[in-house]
């Protein structure tokens, strides 16, 4: 994978904005792994892939029996903490969720976990990380998919009042984005993510049995933090992937996308929350 085709940052600001995710996930949840996946199984072995700085293994560490066997892959180590500082049965390895699954790997886990990975998918076609993910579990294995619907990303003031002119235009440019340069846009701000409100059908579609899928809205606890998240992401893509990819001539240019940004920190400071739904689904693969 080309180093452009991850629109966010991998600095500590970034992985600051990952650690806050992951806790909002959490509090939202109330749980790492759904209760419908056993967990209580000796020598359990467990992938999280795409997995950032770690955290999930890493409180998955505290709650899982001290056999299992916790296992992260992302395609850069860059956020991954030292090994001496991970928990004796956390590893954290370099793999492309895009790549071929290497031999040794197939079939290997009990449990997959992955999330966030809108950014990933290309061309709107979850198909080849599907693929991937089930390869890696072992007959009779649970697929856990936690990831915000981008379809349904809004902003609703606290008041009910506040107009949001900045998020306003922030959205219709990058989808008028989207419609004139689709690979750039599918690279940069993740458009438009159809497939994600499919993920329940597409576990069927790959056989594997759809054992919970559910969709969230956000809490009310957690809006403020939720926010100040997604705008730091939406600076990280501008920033990184969006204006150095700005043709000369074009709108919006990039001091319009500057513009567009402090306009939507602003906006986020009005009690504004730009929330999406959360969808989560297990699946397990079959025994044959």
């Amino acid at each position: 994978m080309s180093q452009i085709s991850y629109a966010l940052g991998r600095g500590y600001l970034a992985s600051v904005r990952l650690y806050a995710q992951h806790w909002m996930w959490r509090f939202q949840l109330g749980y790492l792994l759904h209760p419908t996946i056993p967990q209580d199984k000796e020598d359990l072995k467990i992938a999280d892939v795409a997995c950032g700085t770690g955290i999930w293994l890493i409180e998955a560490a505290r709650t899982l029996p001290a056999s299992t066997q916790l296992d992260g892959y992302d395609i850069s180590p860059a956020q991954y903490p030292p090994k001496e500082w991970l928990p004796k049965n956390v590893n954290l390895n370099v793999f492309d969720m895009l790549d071929p699954v290497p031999k040794e790997l197939i079939g290997k886990y009990d449990v997959v976990h992955v999330g966030l990975i809108v950014m990933v998918v290309r061309n709107e076609n979850p198909t080849p990380v599907l693929n991937n993910l089930t390869a890696l579990l072992k007959p009779g294995g649970y697929l856990q998919w936690d990831e915000s619907d981008m379809n349904s990303l809004t902003v609703t003031p606290a008041d009910g009042l506040t107009p949001h002119p900045r998020f306003d235009e922030y959205l219709s440019s990058r989808t008028n984005g989207y419609e004139k340069d689709k690979e750039r846009f599918l690279i940069s701000t993740a458009p438009p993510c159809r497939w994600a409100t499919q993920i329940d059908n597409l576990f069927i579609g790959h056989g594997l049995e759809l054992c919970f899928y559910q969709r969230l809205p956000i809490k009310d606890e957690i809006k403020k933090p939720w926010t100040d998240v997604q705008v730091t992401a939406a600076g990280e893509q501008i920033k990184n992937v969006v204006i150095p990819a700005c043709k000369e001539g074009e709108e919006p240019s990039p001091e319009k996308w500057l513009q567009l940004l402090d306009g939507l920190v602003a906006e986020s400071q009005q009690n504004q929350a730009h929330t999406m739904d959360m969808i989560i689904a297990v699946g397990r693969k079959a025994m044959q």
